[in-house]
């Protein structure tokens, strides 16, 4: 069973919703919106393999003090697939 689900807000964003609680677990901004040409890119078919990645992806780099994992934005593909952009920042300051 689904845990999570997706919804476009009126600003346009995609929010993930957490269907345990209904809070909004995270809202990502439309591929419109951000300059994404820089940005790796992946596709998922539902908002649980999103989440999964996120949360994978934020637990490696928060292990070290120098990377950033940074969700960028969201393209809906076929109306079916999510595609995240997404940012892994490295600094050295």
């Amino acid at each position: 069973m689904s845990r999570y689900y997706t919804a476009i807000n009126k600003y346009g964003d995609l929010d993930v919703i957490d269907e345990d609680n209904g809070s909004v677990f995270m809202s990502i901004s439309g591929c419109s919106n951000t300059d994404v040409r820089r940005c790796r890119s992946i596709i998922f078919d539902d908002a649980d393999e999103l989440v999964h990645f996120i949360q994978n992806e934020k637990a490696c780099t928060d292990k070290t003090y120098y990377q950033f994992f940074s969700a960028c934005a969201y393209e809906i593909i076929n109306e079916n697939y999510i595609k995240l952009y997404y940012e892994i920042v490295v600094s050295f300051t």
